[in-house]
């Protein structure tokens, strides 16, 4: 091997090295979204308590939301956490509502060009009731590593959204419920998400939730979004395991499109931002 080449090795394993380090640090972090899945701006504002949403934004947080969607629908997303480049997560999605039920598409890449872990799915929702309402994802999963090879598996995910009183919207999701191998000694993490949604007012919607991977302790999750105008919408959150802290606002035009950025702060690690941009119309 030459100078440049043993050169070239070095860096490759210092980058590798600065990934692994973040994701051990923070594993249950991501494990609890599953495999890097990004909330989206507009969650990630709500310390990622994004369970009850009824519009293009539950293409990253739980697909029975999508039902309520009435015509085309896309979402885009970006995120870095805690300044670091290697630690990227790039998303997006489009819904198609059809007398059938709503059909979407999902992609999203995490890392960098050494090192990256890619997502793309098919969703499917509908209504069973003016109440109730069901998702459904089916997923490819694939991890490259440089210099290493490549592993990918296909795994699903299940959503379910019931509007139970009044303004208040119970909600569940269930990540990989069978337990996969990724690579040799690492599971693609299972986990269930259960969530209240209170529409507090036409200005005000307060969110609970609770996350469980079955290797690790739950996490909890509160998010307020503050409607200020028909233009502005503000929001705030906050997680335990690891504790964190969420920002972020929203601008919404009258044709549908939306503009969201936020961040989370995590005490130890420092800031995640994110932005986003969606258009969708809902019933």
């Amino acid at each position: 091997m030459n100078k440049l080449d043993f050169c070239g090795v070095l860096r490759l394993k210092k980058r590798l090295l600065v990934v692994a380090c973040f994701l051990f640090m923070t594993g249950f972090l991501f494990g609890q979204n599953g495999y890097n899945t990004t909330t989206g701006a507009r969650g990630l504002g709500m310390a990622e308590a994004g369970l009850g949403f009824r519009d293009v934004d539950a293409a990253f947080n739980n697909q029975a939301g999508l039902a309520y969607l009435t015509g085309v629908s896309a979402i885009a997303a970006a995120e870095r956490r805690f300044g670091l480049a290697e630690l990227s997560t790039y998303a997006a999605a489009a819904a198609l509502p059809t007398k059938a039920g709503v059909f979407g598409l999902h992609v999203q890449y995490f890392g960098f060009s050494d090192f990256n872990q890619q997502k793309a799915g098919l969703m499917y929702a509908r209504k069973l009731s003016s109440k109730v309402s069901i998702g459904a994802q089916i997923s490819y999963l694939g991890t490259r590593i440089n210099q290493y090879g490549n592993a990918g598996l296909l795994t699903g995910e299940v959503g379910l959204q019931a509007e139970v009183a009044k303004n208040i919207i119970a909600s569940a999701h269930l990540l990989s419920p069978f337990q996969q191998e990724i690579t040799e000694g690492e599971t693609l993490p299972t986990v269930l998400r259960l969530g209240l949604t209170w529409q507090a007012s036409d200005k005000v919607s307060l969110t609970a939730q609770a996350d469980k991977d079955v290797d690790f302790p739950a996490v909890f999750r509160a998010g307020i979004d503050y409607r200020v105008s028909k233009l502005l919408a503000l929001r705030t959150g906050v997680a335990t395991n690891p504790t964190k802290v969420s920002f972020g606002f929203g601008i919404e035009l009258e044709n549908g499109l939306r503009i969201d950025a936020g961040t989370a702060w995590h005490q130890q690690l420092g800031l995640v931002p994110g932005f986003g941009v969606g258009y969708g119309l809902v019933k």
